[in-house]
């Protein structure tokens, strides 16, 4: 009782001083913006607007627009400073063509011919706030340091750093058993520390939420280890425990339930058996991509089963690999597709402006609106609408996904063997005929 009550009063003051710490690091990065507005504000002050400038023009996240004039010979630099003297700036912040994937980041240097500014456009101005996953590359760059790129790795989700030696993971150098086995071995099953306990509230109703809770709550302690063995208590409505010590029955149970939950969860969307990653803001603000893809890793370390819902698609998006183009079917948004479709089918030049001016708020917010002249950049339009909306946006979403660790070592090619390598569609005749066996056999 007294070892417990000095492990909670140290843990108070750990929690303490993380606290403490927390505050002074957002009061050194709010001290670091405000520097870095006085400085660019400081710096346009000694570069007028020129006349015979090209005009760009900029559209921020509050919805305002801004217009300057610049010589494209000169420094990008004044681009930025124009850009980040906004009162709402970030240290760190992006800008990026509507039509273009690629994005110019706040720390770049050369003219803006070096940076393909080559033409009056209009560009589309990304805060980068300390806690973005981005936060992190633009240091790196900032560092004259290249940071990597997610969609040129084969990143197992359950490490955020990519295999030794750049080494993509084939099948061909290890099995599923041997995988398995490694990471089992690294599970300390003699020890069960108070911070791996997970308590259920069971619903007999069917509904999972709980299951939720109840592991987002856990997996968020500061001492929950992966690595130990988890100690799970099932409890009633009335928040009395079932009794049942955990010899590992309650946990497959949990481990069950726990994939049949994130089945359910709103990050993903689409059919039963073929789900896609899907954009939601609460759950980026609350790391729930990150918690989720540490849950299908502790779900399959500690014997349970593997997410056998992910579509071809969201297994390249997680594993870093190329996709086919995507499809208009796979557009979530039942209005926006609508939209889209009315588009797409449009026989004439004129009938496809006049869906388009229906749909311009819609297009300008994933940055794909424009005028057209011809039938080919009407299925351009739509095509770059379809591909921001089902890979493009997802970005943030992806990258939190893989700032996931197992906390077990690296572990490359886990994502192609445990994860996705288990068949989607099982065949029913194995199951007909071991019932059919088992029915004969009491007859015997």
């Amino acid at each position: 009782m007294r070892s417990q009550q000095d492990q909670e009063y140290q843990d108070c003051l750990l929690a303490d001083q993380e606290k403490s710490d927390l505050q002074k690091k957002s009061a050194e990065m709010e001290e670091r913006r405000i520097k870095a507005i006085s400085e660019r504000q400081l710096r346009l002050i000694g570069v007028p607007e020129q006349a015979h400038g090209i005009p760009l023009r900029f559209k921020y996240p509050s919805g305002i627009t801004r217009t300057r004039r610049f010589v494209l010979t000169e420094s990008i630099q004044i681009l930025f400073d124009f850009v980040g003297e906004d009162e709402d700036a970030t240290e760190y912040f992006h800008i990026q063509d509507a039509l273009s994937v690629t994005r110019l980041n706040s720390n770049m240097s050369g003219t803006f011919l070096d940076n393909n500014i080559i033409r009056s456009q209009t560009l589309y101005v990304h805060w980068i706030q300390p806690e973005s996953p981005e936060f992190v590359p633009a240091l790196d760059y900032n560092n004259h340091e290249v940071a990597p790129s997610f969609n040129n790795m084969s990143c197992s989700p359950l490490t955020d750093s990519p295999p030794a030696h750049g080494r993509s993971f084939s099948p061909k150098r290890a099995d599923l058993k041997t995988i398995l086995n490694g990471l089992w071995a690294k599970i300390d099953n003699t020890s069960c520390p108070t911070s791996n306990q997970i308590n259920i509230c069971r619903d007999y109703t069917g509904n999972v939420h709980n299951i939720m809770k109840s592991t987002l709550q856990a997996f968020r302690r500061r001492r929950f280890n992966p690595a130990a063995r988890l100690d799970v208590v099932f409890v009633d409505s009335e928040k009395t425990s079932e009794g049942a010590v955990d010899g590992g029955g309650p946990t497959r149970e949990y481990l069950r339930l726990l994939m049949k939950a994130i089945h359910q969860s709103n990050i993903f969307e689409g059919p039963e058996k073929d789900k896609r990653l899907t954009l939601d803001t609460h759950a980026l603000e609350g790391k729930l991509y990150t918690q989720i893809a540490r849950m299908i890793s502790v779900c399959v370390i500690h014997g349970g089963v593997a997410p056998n819902f992910f579509s071809d698609r969201l297994f390249n998006q997680i594993c870093g690999k190329p996709s086919l183009p995507a499809t208009l079917e796979e557009v979530g948004d039942f209005t926006f597709k609508e939209k889209l479709l009315e588009i797409k089918n449009a026989t004439t030049v004129e009938d496809a402006k006049a869906a388009i001016e229906k749909a311009e708020d819609s297009l300008a917010i994933v940055g794909a609106w424009r005028n057209i002249t011809t039938l080919r950049q009407r299925d351009a339009l739509v095509q770059s609408a379809v591909d921001f909306f089902v890979e493009g946006r997802l970005n943030v979403a992806l990258q939190q996904w893989r700032m996931c660790t197992c906390d077990l070592g690296e572990c490359p090619g886990i994502c192609f063997w445990i994860l996705f390598n288990t068949p989607k569609w099982l065949s029913y005749a194995a199951h007909n005929r071991d019932s059919s066996r088992g029915f004969w056999q009491d007859f015997s």
